[in-house]
C-alpha cells in the first residue's frame, strides 16, 4: 500500500457508503483546504471497484465568476459535455435518413410550393394556370390562418408556452440543445453500462464571495423544482466540494449573522454534510514516511552519504514539527504531500560566531541549522518561523518524540561560547546555558568523527526547571517543549543576526 492508498484507505468505505445511500441525491462534501479532497474523489472514482458502478464528470467553477448566472448554466453544460467525450462510456448518437424519408420530409413542408410549380407547367394551361396559381396560395394561406383561429386546443397552447419558456437562453427552465444531449448522452451511458452518473462541483469555496451563491442558485434552480425535465443537468448525484465552514463564514459575511445559514444550505445537501478527514495515526503515519523519504543534499558528497545513512536529528525535528504545525493549520496535507521523495539543496556556507577564537564552522556541522534552513525555505522567511513557534507555544503542546537529541543540537549551537566547538577545551567537558532566569542546562561537549569528518556533539544534556528540578532522557520529552520551542526561537534569532538567513 503507497502512501496514497495509506491516507485514503480510512474515508473510503466511508464516503462510498454515503455515496452510495439512495437519498442522498446531493452531497455537500466538507473538508479544511489543503486536506486532499480532489485527490481523494479522484482516486475515489477511479478505483476498479468504484470505476464499474459510476461515471463521474469532474468541474472546477472557479473561472465562472466572470459570467451572469444564465451563462454560468449554459458553460456548467458545455464543460460537461467536453468531460463527456473523455469518457469511453460515452458515445454519442447520429441518425442516418434514407433518401426516400429526406424526400417525404421535404414535401411535408413544402407541398405548397411544389404543386404551384407543377402547375405552372402544365403545357395546355399556360398563361391561365399561371395567374390561378397566386390566387390559390392566398386562398391556402387565408384557409389556414382561419382554422386556427377557430380551433382551439389547450393541450396545444400549453405545449407551446413550454417550448417558448425552455428555449429561452436567460430561464432558469431552459431546456435547449446542449441539455437535451446532456439527458440523452446519459441515459444511453446508464442503459449501456449499468453505472450510475455523479456530478463533481469542485472549489465551491475558491470562488468569490459574492459569486459562490449565484452559483448554487443556479442549482437550487436545477434541483428544487419539480417540473424541471433537467433535475441535477441530468446527472444521478451532484456533489459539491468545500469547506463547509467556510460558506457558512462567507454566508453571515455576505447576509449577515442574523439570516438563517441552516434554513439556506441545507437544500444542497439531501441528508448530511459528509466531513472528509482521516484519523491522528493515519496522518502521523503519512508525515513519517514523507520525512523519511526526503532526500538532504549537499555539495559535499560525504556529507552527503552521512546525512542519508545516520540516524541523525534532522528527520525527527522535522517530522516533530509537522506533526504540530498540522495540527494548528499552519501546514496541509497538499503541502506535505510535496516533500515526498523530494530533494532539498542545503548550501554549505560558514557561520561566524563572536567567540574568543572567531570559529566559523560549516552549517551542517549543526544539524538545527539545517533544521532551520529547511523551515524557512518552507515559510519564506524567519520571521514566519518565528510566528509558528509563538504559536506551538500558545497550543500548548505536550510532547515532543526525541527531545533530548533536540535539546543537544540546540545547545551546541546556543552555547557556543562556552564550548567554542571545544578549541578552548578537552574531550567531555561538562558546560551550561542559562535559556532565562528560571531555566537552565547542563551538557557535555564531545567531538566524533565521521568518514573523516570531525563532528562537534552535545551530549547527555539536562534541564534544570524552575531552579530546582532536574530533568533528562524522556522526561524531556513532556517537560522540556516550552525550553525547546523557547530555544528554537533564540537559535532563529541568533542566525539573522549573524546574518546567516
Amino acid at each position: 500500500m503507497n502512501i496514497i492508498e495509506k491516507l485514503f484507505d480510512q474515508p473510503f468505505e466511508e464516503f462510498n457508503s454515503h455515496i452510495n445511500w439512495e437519498s442522498n441525491e446531493k452531497i455537500m462534501f466538507s473538508g479544511i483546504y489543503g486536506l486532499g479532497k480532489t485527490s481523494f474523489l479522484g482516486w475515489f472514482f477511479s478505483k476498479s471497484k468504484v470505476n464499474s458502478e459510476w461515471v463521474s464528470v469532474h468541474l472546477f467553477p472557479v473561472n465562472y465568476s466572470v459570467l451572469s448566472n444564465e451563462d454560468i448554466a449554459e458553460y456548467i453544460r458545455y464543460d460537461i459535455l467536453c468531460e463527456l467525450l473523455m469518457k469511453p462510456e460515452v458515445s454519442f448518437q447520429k441518425e442516418v435518413v434514407s433518401s426516400i424519408d429526406a424526400v417525404y420530409g421535404a414535401l411535408q413542408y413544402h407541398i405548397e410550393r411544389l404543386t404551384i410549380k407543377l402547375i405552372q407547367y402544365m403545357p395546355k394551361v399556360g398563361k391561365t394556370i399561371n395567374v390561378m396559381s397566386k390566387e390559390l396560395s392566398e386562398i391556402s394561406k387565408s384557409y389556414e390562418i382561419a382554422k386556427k383561429r377557430t380551433e382551439v386546443n389547450e393541450l396545444d397552447d400549453i405545449k407551446v408556452l413550454i417550448s417558448k419558456v425552455q428555449e429561452q437562453s436567460s430561464s432558469i427552465y431552459e431546456v435547449n440543445n446542449l441539455s437535451s444531449i446532456i439527458t440523452s448522452t446519459l441515459e444511453r451511458v446508464k442503459k449501456k453500462t449499468n453505472k450510475k452518473t455523479v456530478l463533481i462541483i469542485d472549489d465551491l469555496d475558491r470562488l468569490d464571495p459574492h459569486h459562490v451563491f449565484r452559483l448554487l442558485n443556479v442549482f437550487s434552480a436545477q434541483t428544487d423544482n419539480k417540473n424541471l425535465q433537467q433535475r441535477n443537468f441530468g446527472f444521478d448525484k451532484v456533489v459539491f466540494v468545500c469547506d463547509f465552514n467556510n460558506i457558512k463564514n462567507i454566508f453571515h459575511s455576505r447576509y449577515g449573522v442574523e439570516v438563517d445559514f441552516n434554513g439556506y444550505i441545507d437544500k444542497f445537501y439531501s441528508t448530511n454534510v459528509f466531513y472528509y478527514k482521516n484519523d491522528k495515526k493515519t496522518i502521523d503515519g503519512v508525515i513519517n514516511n514523507v520525512v523519511y523519504s526526503i532526500n538532504i543534499k549537499f555539495e559535499k558528497k560525504e556529507v552527503e552519504s552521512i546525512y542519508s545513512k545516520e540516524i541523525n536529528t534532522i528527520k525527527p525535528g522535522l517530522i516533530f514539527f509537522f506533526k504540530e504545525l498540522y495540527k494548528i493549520n499552519e501546514i496541509n496535507l497538499r503541502a506535505l504531500l510535496k516533500y515526498y521523495d523530494k530533494d532539498i539543496y542545503i548550501t554549505e556556507r560558514i557561520i561566524e560566531f563572536n567567540n574568543s577564537k572567531k570559529i566559523k564552522p560549516e552549517n551542517y556541522l549543526i544539524p538545527v541549522v539545517v533544521l532551520l534552513e529547511i523551515l524557512v525555505k518552507h515559510f519564506g522567511n524567519t520571521w514566519k518561523v518565528e510566528e509558528v513557534f509563538d504559536k506551538l507555544l500558545l497550543s500548548n503542546v505536550t510532547y515532543c518524540e526525541n527531545a533530548q537529541y533536540l535539546l543537544n543540537d540546540i545547545l551546541l549551537l546556543l552555547a557556543n561560547q562556552s564550548h567554542e566547538f571545544g578549541h578552548k577545551s578537552s574531550q567531555n567537558d561538562k558546560y551550561g546555558y542559562k535559556f532565562n532566569d528560571k531555566n537552565r542546562a547542563e551538557f557535555i561537549f564531545s567531538t566524533k568523527i565521521l568518514n573523516g569528518i570531525s563532528f562537534p556533539q552535545v551530549r547527555s544534556a539536562s534541564l534544570l526547571l524552575n531552579n530546582s528540578s532536574n530533568v533528562s532522557g524522556k522526561y524531556i520529552d513532556k517537560l522540556g517543549l516550552p525550553i525547546l520551542l523557547d530555544g528554537w526561537k533564540k537559535s532563529i534569532k541568533l542566525l539573522r543576526e549573524k546574518n546567516y538567513f
